[in-house]
Order: C-alpha cells, then structure tokens, then sequence
C-alpha cells in the first residue's frame, strides 16, 4: 500500500462515516458548553473550568487536524478544497467556533489556561511563518541590506530573542517566566 492509497481510503472511510462525524462535531460544542455550565454552578468553578479547557482542547485538536489533513490533500495529493466533502470541511469549523462560543458565555476566556497558552502558540506560529517568509524571499545575496553590519547582526541578535522567547512562553514552563 503506497501513502497515495493510504490518504485515499482514509478520505474514503470518512466520508463513509459523515454523518456520524458532522454529528459528534456539533455536539462536542453543546456538550462541552452544558457540561462547563453545569459544573460552574457547582461549589467551586474548578470542574466547570476544567471542562471548558477539555472542550477547548479537543475542539481546536479537531480543527488543527482538518487543517493539516487539508494541507496534505492540497499539496500532496494536488486536490481543491472544492472537492471535497462539505460536511467534512465545515463541521470542524463549526465545532471551534460554537465551542468557543458557548464557552466565553461561561467562562471570560482570559480566565482559562488553553486560551492563554493556544494564545502564546500561536503567535510563536505566526513569528515562525515570519521568518519562514523571510528566508523563502532570500535568494543566496538577493536581499539588499542598506544598513552596516552591526545593524543586520542586532536586528539578528533581536529577532532570535524574540523568537526564543516566544518558543518559551508557548511551549517553556510558565513558572519559570
């Protein structure tokens, strides 16, 4: 079995299943949102909480996972997002969107943990398409530096500060920041 028939029966078995697969991703928002309702009105918002950073998790792995599987067909496989299933592109949408929804009607979303290091992320990702854009548009000595040495050594020196510190903050211990 080659990668190509892989992906291709993979595709297959989801659409075969896109009913049930649209289903649970709707319902994981109303679910999740019920269940973070409910515990919040507990004694302590600890289970409420818990559950919505659950929620929040799952739903953005869920997205995260459409996103990357619509990569691969994209690239890969050299498919249009217009052709495929319409249940299956829209129901992750619909499962992060609702989820973060129905969540911020409980919980402000400054007071969750995932929101805040989902948050640091991916502004980390965001800084890394940066320099992934900068070295794709550098072509050997294409790019005219109109400035000294030192400069392009601190500006340098700055943006791997920078990058290190939000690699750090997204992915380090929060204790030690």
């Amino acid at each position: 079995m080659t990668l190509e028939n892989f992906f291709m029966s993979a595709y297959q078995g989801l659409v075969a299943n896109k009913e049930a697969i649209g289903t649970a991703l709707v319902a994981i928002p109303v679910v999740g949102t019920l269940g973070a309702w409910i515990g919040k009105s507990g004694k302590t918002e600890k289970d409420g909480i818990f559950l919505a950073n659950l929620v929040i998790w799952i739903a953005t792995g869920v997205f995260a996972f459409a996103v990357i599987v619509a990569l691969i067909g994209m690239s890969m496989m050299e498919k249009s997002l217009l052709q495929g299933d319409i249940v299956l592109l829209c129901a992750p949408i619909v499962c992060v969107t609702g989820t973060y929804y129905g969540i911020r009607k409980i919980f402000p979303l400054g007071e969750l943990s995932s929101a805040h290091t989902l948050k640091d992320v991916g502004i980390f990702l965001i800084g890394c398409l940066a320099v992934w854009f900068i070295f794709k548009t550098f072509r050997g000595w294409g790019i005219i530096f109109f400035g000294s040495v030192f400069q392009l050594v601190a500006w340098l020196v700055a943006g791997y500060w920078l990058m290190r510190r939000l690699a750090k903050r997204a992915f380090g211990n929060k204790e030690t920041q």
